[in-house]
């Protein structure tokens, strides 16, 4: 009997250790898929919320083309209306950039023999912009990056105006301290983003300040469905390490090809989608160890020796509580509702 008792009592702690650990790692693996899709909830917020910056940026750009190109026509329609050596005669070029100062910086007039006005700090025609009004169809606004034969450069529009001999074709210098200012906006609002305008070759035009650099040769877009509009991407910065982000072609693209890049530290995501999915995991984590400690304490206290009579036998009233534990039937019993049924003991 005793050799019995020690052999059931053994059985019976393996087996409460068995459903210990199959309820914990049942609650475990529940817990974990359901952090799993807490944890990429809190991910989806945060790349919403650089959706919403670069959405930002690209809405100020728009902003910034529409106004240039109605500056621009503005201007095309003053100097189409007389011969233009005339109409420069009766006005300057300050006097031209003064209701466009928010839009324009810098205006200059060039015909077929040459420039024939121009701000101060224009010498020579650019002649990227110049190649690109030359290639469009007549009155027609284009702009064109122009280089400053370093990591900067400046944005300009330009169109023809009027016709036969007397057209010229007006330039101007699209002021972009207001998308500047924007790019270092967005970058302000929190730890390592940043906000950059590249043209179609990966290389930047716009940065947001704070010496935060993006390494063109890094950039990998990805892009979202069949249209090459918008995606996601990656990249890496010397002072910040890898980066992560979305990105959104700029449209129209008035033939520059620009996308806006607004892109984080991958550490700092990580660390702020923790902080998100922190106080999701630690109630779920606890209620979860109660709720497998509850489980296993029920199995370990509802098997308990055999109310056995003297004779070997449960009797009918003992046994109308006790039967034996369904995974041991030895020595054993769990509680259960039976009337007559005779049960011998272990």
């Amino acid at each position: 009997m005793a050799g019995t008792r020690s052999r059931g009592m053994g059985l019976s702690t393996r087996i409460t250790l068995l459903t210990f650990v199959s309820v914990t790692a049942a609650v475990a693996l529940v817990s974990v898929i359901s952090l799993v899709g807490v944890y990429r909830s809190t991910q989806g917020e945060e790349m919403a919320r650089l959706d919403a910056f670069r959405t930002l940026v690209t809405g100020s750009l728009d902003a910034r083309f529409t106004s240039a190109e109605r500056s621009i026509d503005s201007l095309a329609s003053e100097a189409g209306t007389s011969a233009v050596g005339a109409f420069l005669r009766s006005t300057t070029i300050d006097e031209l950039l003064e209701p466009r100062a928010d839009v324009l910086d810098a205006l200059a007039f060039v015909d077929a023999r040459g420039m024939l006005a121009s701000s101060d700090d224009v010498t020579s025609p650019p002649h990227g912009i110049t190649s690109a009004v030359a290639g469009a169809a007549p009155r027609t606004a284009v702009f064109a990056w122009e280089s400053d034969g370093g990591d900067g450069g400046r944005l300009w529009v330009g169109r023809t105006a009027g016709d036969g001999t007397r057209t010229v074709t007006v330039l101007a210098r699209v002021r972009d301290t207001y998308l500047r200012r924007t790019l270092d906006d967005v970058a302000s609002t929190r730890g390592t983003l940043v906000a950059l305008v590249v043209d179609g070759a990966g290389r930047p035009v716009l940065t947001s300040g704070a010496g935060r650099i993006v390494d063109p040769a890094s950039i990998v877009f990805s892009q979202d469905g069949t249209e090459a509009v918008r995606g996601t991407v990656a990249a890496s910065s010397p002072g910040l390490g890898d980066l992560a982000g979305s990105w959104e072609l700029v449209t129209p693209d008035h033939g520059l090809g620009w996308r806006v890049l607004v892109v984080e530290a991958n550490a700092d995501a990580l660390a702020r989608s923790g902080t998100r999915w922190r106080p999701h995991c630690l109630p779920w984590c606890s209620s979860s160890w109660q709720r497998s400690s509850w489980r296993s304490s029920t199995v370990g206290a509802s098997c308990g020796r055999s109310p056995c009579s003297s004779s070997g036998h449960v009797t009918s009233r003992q046994a109308a509580t006790c039967v034996p534990c369904a995974l041991s039937a030895t020595t054993r019993w769990v509680a259960w509702p039976m009337r007559s049924t005779r049960w011998a003991c272990a």
